[in-house]
């Protein structure tokens, strides 16, 4: 088992080295388009090994360095199961980072009971929990639920847990638009939301769905913020019906000045249809530093804030907490948007929503709101992204 481990990691070791071309059987080359940021080593045992992962834990020696992670020894039983129950590659890349973050403060006989115990509850460890012991009869409903589909039992197919309980939500939606999407931003962003706990997931679908309406009642752009301390990000939502390029401003001006307000390393944005629909979402990445510069953009933003109609803002709704986000040297999004001429599912502004006498808002491009003057690269905004603003410094 030692020997498989060391092999497991060696070829990990491969995909992230330039001078490695690797070949199919063909001898046909598969080109890495981007560098691994994160390589999961299985080592697969093809019988029944009684106390795997304990005796895994307890006497393999790893010596690994990123990007390569801990490698993960399983049985080919335990392998099934995971592939069956965790039918997405995002959620079972979702269930193989939490194995690796926690790894070290789970006990454990065998995988089926850490995978159980992730279908209910999500495979997440407190900071007040210094180790989490879990008994085999944690396993059960995995097991029942593996009899229904392989043996047809009767009972259920898929255990009452992450995987069940927000069905059909504000928050369900989104994770399902951007499930196929083979885009960076999108599985990062997809990876973030599985790791919320249930409380903060029915949070943000109260919230969004309040968000919704009001953008639906008048036409106006609303939005919510949330800071995520455990993970050094954050999310912001935007509803509104501006022209696309003003929305993908607003979003990334918003996203920029509470990532630097929060001293987030990551900063997520999403753009949603009234109808609740996706309409872009991207990703803002950099290592918090201050400036003095955007210091003072941040008090200017912040202040323009508060001068703003309270109808169209709805940050009153969520105060952000500020725990922990600035400047970025990244930035990228992934749009996906309506052809011309097609119906984008965005509700008519009721009558008298612009006012009597009053001039229909203007959706132009709007002037780069922080006056960029920076001297770095611009990064373009992946996919089919129109704006030709890039980083802001």
């Amino acid at each position: 088992m030692q020997d498989a481990v060391d092999q497991a990691i060696k070829c990990a070791g491969y995909l992230g080295d330039p001078t490695v071309t690797l070949r199919c059987k063909d001898r046909r080359a598969v080109p890495l388009t981007n560098t691994p940021v994160g390589i999961f080593p299985i080592s697969v045992v093809a019988d029944h090994f009684p106390a795997l992962t304990f005796q895994a834990r307890q006497f393999l020696q790893v010596d690994v360095s990123e990007p390569v992670l801990p490698p993960l020894v399983i049985d080919v039983f335990g392998l099934d199961a995971m592939t069956e129950i965790l039918e997405s590659p995002l959620r079972l890349l979702s269930y193989l980072s939490l194995r690796d973050e926690f790894g070290d403060q789970l006990i454990g006989s065998h995988e089926h009971t850490f995978l159980s115990y992730h279908l209910k509850r999500n495979l997440w460890v407190t900071d007040d929990t210094d180790m989490l012991g879990l008994e085999d009869n944690v396993s059960a409903d995995l097991d029942l639920a593996m009899a229904v589909r392989r043996d047809r039992m009767p009972g259920v197919r898929t255990p009452d847990g992450i995987l069940t309980r927000f069905e059909g939500t504000r928050f369900a939606g989104i994770i399902t638009a951007i499930e196929d999407e083979p885009h960076a931003v999108a599985i990062d962003l997809r990876l973030m939301l599985l790791t919320l706990s249930e409380e903060t997931t029915k949070k943000i679908n109260r919230l969004t769905d309040e968000v919704l309406q009001r953008t639906a009642a008048d036409c106006r752009l609303h939005d919510v913020s949330f800071g995520i301390a455990t993970g050094s990000c954050g999310l912001t939502i935007h509803c509104s019906r501006l022209a696309h390029r003003a929305a993908e401003m607003r979003l990334m001006e918003h996203c920029k000045m509470r990532k630097y307000a929060q001293k987030a390393d990551f900063w997520f944005g999403i753009a949603l249809m009234p109808d609740g629909s996706l309409r872009f979402a991207g990703k803002l990445v950099s290592e918090w530093r201050f400036y003095s510069d955007m210091e003072r953009l941040l008090v200017d933003w912040k202040s323009r804030q508060l001068k703003m109609d309270g109808a169209e803002r709805s940050d009153a709704i969520s105060p952000v907490r500020v725990e922990a986000a600035e400047n970025t040297s990244g930035a990228a999004f992934l749009s996906r948007r309506m052809g011309r001429g097609s119906k984008c599912g965005i509700p008519s502004p009721p009558s008298g929503a612009t006012g009597g006498g009053k001039k229909k808002q203007s959706q132009r491009h709007p002037r780069c709101p922080l006056r960029c003057r920076s001297r770095t690269p611009r990064v373009r905004f992946a996919r089919s992204l129109s704006s030709n603003h890039g980083v802001h410094e």
